[in-house]
């Protein structure tokens, strides 16, 4: 599979996108956006780490990843997927989780960075076996043993095929045409079969990325900007190409945009004209909006004119983020 292994010999890593073919159980998480998109990574050990950091098992080049971002660890059979505490948490199938136990076919997403799981497990070739017999038997006849010639077991499976086809050959008062006709609506059949599954799928991802588009709209006509950017992040994450969602996500930042600069105004101009109180709420209203975002300039920058403005008002020692709860 052209692999390479990863620190701590806990990962196989493959740029290669077929499907192992070894005898065995392979676990592979395969990188399906970003930076790594084609990478797969066939998991070995009994405890990895995904994350942003280098050390990681399972390096995540996405700024939305915390440095240890999750934990896969082997139970069984079995792969279960935990939160380290990160700030964006994980979401499998659509469903943010905690703690999910992983089955063939689920799609994770860590930070904008979709993953997709899948289990492949391969028996031992019994025809390869069946090869390795027949070498044998030939190397046995070139040391002189007591074997059947070669020549002799073609010519026994030859008669065989020969005598099947006779009993069981097709009936010569068949019309060619009618055997045609049966092909030709078996092939018709997988053809439609192939097409309705491939229509069925994309229909399906089309109810999530509408559902997904439903909860954004409700959180932006209710005001909840950076809620409904979330939303509208994790529809173009499902359809890359869903147009409404972009159009959607860019409406979003600039309603958030100019809401925040005019909460910032207001609370200036209550601020000089000595209306303390009501500075505080309009910072506090800040601070809320953008509370999922604690690394955002403009939170940071709430924070600290809300703590200067206490201080001004007698309150030297007062925290923030309790004022405004």
């Amino acid at each position: 599979m052209g692999l390479r292994v990863a620190k701590g010999n806990n990962v196989k890593i493959s740029k290669k996108l077929e499907a192992p073919t070894d005898a065995g159980k392979h676990f592979r998480l395969l990188c399906l956006t970003g930076k790594n998109k084609g990478v797969a990574y066939f998991m070995t050990g009994k405890r990895l780490v995904m994350g942003r950091h280098e050390n990681c098992d399972i390096q995540i080049l996405d700024t939305k990843s915390s440095r240890e971002h999750a934990e896969l660890t082997r139970v069984g059979d079995k792969f279960v997927l935990t939160d380290l505490g990160s700030q964006n948490g994980i979401i499998v199938n659509d469903l943010k989780v905690n703690q999910h136990t992983l089955a063939d076919g689920d799609k994770v997403i860590v930070g904008q960075t979709v993953y997709k799981y899948s289990i492949f497990n391969n028996k031992k070739s019994e025809v390869l076996e069946d090869d390795l017999d027949d070498d044998d038997d030939d190397d046995e006849e070139e040391t002189g043993k007591d074997k059947k010639p070669a020549g002799n077991r073609i010519i026994i499976l030859v008669a065989l095929l020969v005598g099947a086809f006779f009993f069981l050959g097709e009936d010569p008062k068949a019309p060619p045409a009618a055997k045609k006709s049966v092909e030709a609506i078996n092939l018709s059949g997988v053809t439609k079969g192939v097409a309705d599954t491939t229509r069925e799928l994309d229909s399906e991802l089309e109810k999530k990325v509408d559902t997904i588009l439903h909860r954004g709209l409700r959180e932006y006509r209710e005001g909840n900007y950076f809620r409904a950017i979330e939303e509208f992040n994790l529809a173009l994450i499902l359809n890359p190409r869903s147009g409404r969602a972009a159009f959607y996500l860019e409406k979003a930042k600039q309603k958030l945009d100019a809401e925040v600069t005019q909460s910032f105004l207001r609370a200036k101009v209550a601020a000089d004209a000595l209306k303390y109180d009501s500075a505080v709420v309009t910072f506090c209203s800040i601070i809320k909006l953008i509370s999922k975002n604690p690394d955002d300039e403009r939170y940071k920058k709430a924070e600290k004119e809300l703590g200067d403005l206490l201080e001004r008002m007698g309150k030297p020692n007062a925290e923030p983020k309790k004022e405004c709860q």
